[in-house]
């Protein structure tokens, strides 16, 4: 077995740094992946194999409408708020929070909705669903517009990254024409959040422990073509049986040949990390979903 990695370091997405506080105490910040719910079994069996301690926490969200100057809050996240008909509305004033209420009046409405059962069905007969977000609302009779206009959908947005200004060809460019298998997954995820004690890092140096001495791990080797020569594939002057690539769909775009993702869409979206001693949030808040207009943001404000 062979490992390629292009940067002088193993991990991608998961990078863990320690930081001189100004306490003088050492913090762990993580720049990527930070944490993750109890949906991620088979990780979550993983950490338990590599004897890795977690940390729980729960996961409080608010819902910042800057067209309305309203606030909702979901605490410990929008399933669990749903699914109690509690901590909904509490802190904000008009349109959004009637909207929401209105759904939660139907308390028959929203567990099915965030049971997913029909999507799980459809999974399960290996028969993938093409219904729309906006599909799935209205198939359990959500017909509440403002609370899909001014809740829902942005909500969805965010969370994906969805951007009208930056969508091309038979992209989706609202939350409402996003595959509701993807959009639902995200919304019915457990209240239930972990972080992993020293950082994520931590189970990417575990594994390293244990297969160095099992494979070839090559650091600051870019793989720039595959190529497959009858039933082997060409990697850097290298014949290989199987191929596992662990990439971004831009970068696995340029690697395989392009009949391998014909029907596969995929677009970028940007992360910003940044320090903001005054910020407008509830401190007590990590998930700060902000809309204006059609436009809307993920903001995760955490303590670290």
């Amino acid at each position: 077995v062979s490992i390629y990695e292009k940067s002088n370091r193993l991990g991608g997405h998961v990078q863990t740094e320690h930081i001189t506080q100004s306490d003088g105490t050492i913090g762990t910040i993580d720049l990527g992946t930070e944490y993750f719910n109890s949906q991620y079994t088979n990780f979550l069996k993983l950490l338990q194999f590599l004897q890795l301690e977690l940390k729980p926490y729960d996961m409080k969200m608010e819902f910042i409408d800057y067209d309305t100057d309203e606030k909702t809050y979901f605490a410990p996240g929008i399933t669990t708020a749903f699914r109690n008909f509690t901590d909904v509305g509490d802190k904000c004033s008009v349109s959004c929070c009637d909207g929401i209420n209105e759904i939660i009046e139907d308390s028959t409405k929203i567990v099915n909705l965030m049971n997913m059962q029909t999507l799980i069905n459809a999974y399960n007969r290996k028969k993938p669903t093409t219904e729309t977000t906006q599909q799935y609302l209205e198939s359990f009779g959500f017909n509440n517009e403002t609370f899909a206009n001014q809740f829902f959908y942005p909500f969805i947005n965010a969370s994906w990254g969805i951007d009208e200004s930056n969508s091309e060809g038979n992209l989706p460019r609202d939350g409402k024409d996003f595959l509701a298998i993807y959009t639902m997954y995200y919304m019915a995820a457990q209240n239930t959040y972990f972080e992993i004690n020293g950082g994520l890092s931590s189970y990417i140096n575990k594994i390293h422990d244990l297969i160095k001495d099992k494979c070839n791990i090559h650091l600051n080797s870019e793989i720039t073509t595959i190529t497959k020569i009858n039933d082997k594939y060409l990697i850097n002057d290298e014949y290989y049986d199987d191929v596992i690539i662990c990439a971004s769909m831009e970068v696995i775009n340029q690697l395989v040949p392009s009949n391998y993702l014909q029907d596969v869409s995929y677009y970028t979206t940007n992360i910003v990390i940044h320090e903001n001693d005054n910020p407008e949030f509830d401190k007590d808040s990590i998930i700060h979903i902000k809309k204006r207009g059609k436009r809307a943001s993920l903001h995760v404000n955490k303590k670290w």
